[in-house]
């Protein structure tokens, strides 16, 4: 049996409509992420790895496996395979480079990381002075500062260490993801400590944390809907 010319027509362009959307959905580049940043002497850096597809749509692939990272000089600065960055005791410019297989296409992407001799002189805790009612958390930030003026996020680094004076009334997160986060426990103050040790060093700040009585979020009566027949409860 022959298939009617308008039928053909019709599966052509079916076909040519799947090829093109087929490739609306193919990578279209690597894009690394910051291009450029400074980091002093003993420091971190984290990099991001993202897909970005003809549509537009961009996914991230630094934790995925399928991004291969290197550094132009280990002696500077090595990368792991999640892209973080570590430095140790030598400054000066280094490239990183991503290289992705997505769909047996291979991308490649370059940034410049800047490793400098700045000293680290200072550490802050803010905020300052924070309230929670009982049963409620607020978060803490610690950032140190460096002698060329540069300002980092410490508060989950590996080296920093959360404290409270008085875990009755509030304690303070170390775990991974959820580190400076602090709890009001009973009603009264605590003081929040972060320390951070660098090269032998230990420097820390304090904050205060004012836990009030627990307060009412929300009113509910349940069940919002109900039936019972006559001379039932």
């Amino acid at each position: 049996m022959k298939v009617r010319p308008s039928i053909r027509a019709i599966l052509v362009s079916l076909v040519a409509l799947i090829g093109l959307s087929g490739c609306n959905h193919k990578v279209q580049e690597l894009v690394v992420t910051p291009k450029q940043s400074t980091v002093p002497i003993g420091f971190q850096q984290q990099l991001k790895a993202e897909k970005v597809y003809k549509k537009g749509k961009v996914i991230d692939a630094t934790r995925t496996g399928e991004v291969k990272w290197s550094s132009s000089d280990e002696s500077i600065a090595t990368v792991d395979a999640k892209g973080l960055v570590s430095t140790y005791d030598k400054a000066g410019i280094v490239e990183i480079t991503a290289v992705g297989n997505f769909k047996k296409r291979e991308f490649t992407d370059t940034v410049t990381l800047e490793v400098t001799g700045a000293v680290l002189t200072s550490l802050t805790v803010t905020p300052k002075d924070e309230s929670t009612p009982v049963g409620l958390t607020r978060q803490y930030t610690a950032t140190v500062f460096f002698s060329n003026g540069q300002a980092i996020d410490i508060t989950n680094d590996r080296s920093t260490q959360w404290s409270s004076n008085d875990t009755e009334v509030a304690t303070i997160s170390n775990a991974d993801g959820s580190k400076g986060v602090a709890t009001g426990k009973s009603v009264g103050s605590s003081t929040i400590t972060a320390s951070f040790e660098f090269n032998g060093n230990v420097l820390s700040d304090t904050a205060n944390l004012n836990v009030s009585e627990a307060v009412v979020m929300d009113f509910n009566v349940t069940p919002t809907s109900q039936s019972v027949p006559v001379g039932l409860t």
